[in-house]
């Protein structure tokens, strides 16, 4: 296993394959792919799994938990996927934060696809404005303007 590959669904859901014949596998009916991530792997972690090749679906399943907790920002359990964490650690500690470190990352890059924050903003604003103009009877010209606009784009 040498690169991971990362993948976000429609549904929000992460997914890691090391083959991508796998894909068709995994993915429901109605998802679609929103975006791709291919990540060169720890060289330890090539051997960690030389070692243990019967936990290579476990690790995987383990570490799309691992950026899905992270990119939607929900608190991990802390028992959830333990065996994994505790075998890694045992191999070796080292890999185990890098391993993390790498899940850090790929959260970071899936967030710019699934949430981008100036368009929620954008949503959010436009949203607070159509409001105050359904239910104020004075619209300001500062309204007045962000209400053309919005129209503008609609």
């Amino acid at each position: 296993m040498k690169n991971l590959h990362v993948i976000a669904t429609s549904d929000k859901r992460m997914l890691a394959v090391v083959c991508p014949s796998d894909i068709p596998k995994v993915l429901r009916e109605s998802e679609i792919i929103m975006g791709e991530w291919f990540y060169r792997t720890p060289k330890e972690l090539q051997d960690f799994i030389k070692e243990n090749p019967n936990i290579v679906q476990y690790f995987l399943k383990g570490f799309a938990y691992w950026v899905e907790f992270k990119v939607h920002g929900f608190n991990e359990h802390p028992g959830r996927f333990g065996k994994l964490k505790r075998t890694i650690q045992k191999f070796s500690t080292d890999l185990f934060q890098r391993i993390r470190a790498l899940s850090g990352r790929i959260a970071e890059e899936i967030k710019k696809i699934i949430k981008p924050k100036k368009a929620l903003y954008q949503e959010q604003r436009n949203q607070k404005l159509i409001y105050r103009a359904i239910t104020s009877k004075k619209i300001g010209k500062k309204f007045k303007g962000a209400l053309y606009e919005i129209e503008a784009n609609e």
